[in-house]
């Protein structure tokens, strides 16, 4: 088995690593345009298996001439590349997973079945593993009324100036907060003004209460669960962190307008990346993921509620963030379950609808031995 890894940034370095310890591969590529991304990512990742390659995700043939010959390949690019980077996979004819959601990837569904390969979008941890487990957890069920997915990494301990570290490329951060989300209210499709939906979540000690908020990230369920009454994924954060994001906002700091500064052109949004950036990507500070996923309805005449729960935290011994082992454990699975032929599908194939039955076993037990590990509850009530 052949392994392309595209993104050699927060989770790419995972990804490879976790494909070089499969038996069943024999190479493991990882293309950035990053010369020291590249170089960072093979004195991490040391082995006979792994070579780098310089790549332009924005040259369309020579990416296309780069993934032929590959048996999958794992994008772990920025959302601006997804869209075109799937579509040079389809042109190449190789199957391909991603780790983010853009709408536009639901447009690839018939050239994706064309080219007769499998194409996973939103496969990493929200969106991901959350639409995994609703997937999962709406099969139990003969009616599903709700599904709510919480899901955040923040650090062990809250820290200041914003009560977080980045474990994710910052302009993605920044969306969290300025992008309005997408939720299902009473059965329909409702655009809610960001930052919206702000409460407290508990969570088993030394977590206790933690903020949690609306966010754009129900990606695929938004397509395939239709007919469920509520449907919601929200961001989780240490309590305090929602408050001043709201004052970087109200004081302009995260506009993307233009303006001049001593003659110079930038953005505010710009001009604060470039500030903390350095504050936020403070390696010694290590993190936790937090995950609830709530799936309610009705099955056997009664009313049912299906939770699940993950807290993962820092890889000490390897040196990666939990972040990075939620979003990219579930990539680099779903990678060499198409390669080994376990998943035959193909086409476009939303995570909730490759991983069910006896896949959404394997799945789980190839996380478990990762050290990833889910708890799930199931409650009954009998009607009267």
């Amino acid at each position: 088995m052949r392994a392309l890894v595209l993104g050699a940034g927060y989770i790419g370095p995972l990804i490879a690593s976790d494909m070089i310890e499969c038996e069943d591969v024999s190479e493991v590529v990882v293309g950035d345009l990053d010369e020291g991304r590249l170089h960072k990512c093979a004195e991490k990742v040391r082995s006979d298996k792994l070579s780098m390659k310089k790549v332009d995700a924005n040259d369309h043939d020579s990416l296309v001439k780069m993934i032929k010959g590959f048996d999958v390949v794992a994008n772990a690019l920025p959302p601006r590349f997804m869209v075109s980077t799937d579509k040079a996979s389809i042109e190449a004819q190789v199957s391909i997973v991603d780790l983010t959601f853009e709408p536009e990837q639901m447009l690839l569904a018939d050239a994706t079945q064309k080219a007769g390969v499998t194409f996973i979008p939103a496969c990493g941890v929200a969106p991901g593993l959350g639409n995994i487990l609703a997937g999962h957890g709406a099969e139990q069920l003969e009616k599903v009324d709700e599904i709510h997915i919480m899901c955040g990494g923040i650090p062990q301990t809250p820290i200041p100036p914003l009560f977080y570290k980045l474990v994710f490329r910052i302009e993605g951060l920044w969306g969290l907060y300025t992008d309005s989300p997408k939720v299902v209210k009473d059965g329909e499709i409702k655009v809610l003004p960001p930052l919206s939906g702000i409460s407290r979540e508990i969570f088993p000690e030394p977590f206790g209460e933690i903020e949690s908020f609306y966010t754009d990230g129900l990606a695929t369920l938004l397509y395939t669960m239709k007919g469920v009454r509520n449907m919601s994924e929200k961001t989780l954060r240490w309590p305090g962190h929602i408050e001043r994001i709201k004052t970087l906002i109200d004081c302009g700091l995260l506009a993307t307008k233009p303006i001049k500064v001593d003659g110079y052109e930038t953005t505010p949004r710009k001009f604060i990346t470039t500030l903390l950036s350095p504050v936020l990507e403070a390696e010694e500070v290590k993190d936790v993921t937090l995950m609830r996923v709530i799936i309610s309805g009705e099955a056997n005449g009664s009313k049912v509620k299906c939770t699940y729960e993950m807290i993962d935290y820092y890889d000490d011994d390897r040196g990666f963030t939990s972040m990075a082992r939620t979003t990219g454990y579930p990539c680099s699975i779903a990678c060499q379950m198409i390669a080994r032929g376990d998943i035959t599908a193909k086409g476009l194939v939303p995570p909730e609808k490759a991983f069910q039955g006896e896949l959404f076993k394997k799945f789980m037990e190839e996380l478990a031995r990762r050290n990833v590990r889910v708890q799930e509850t199931v409650t009954l009530t009998k009607y009267v």
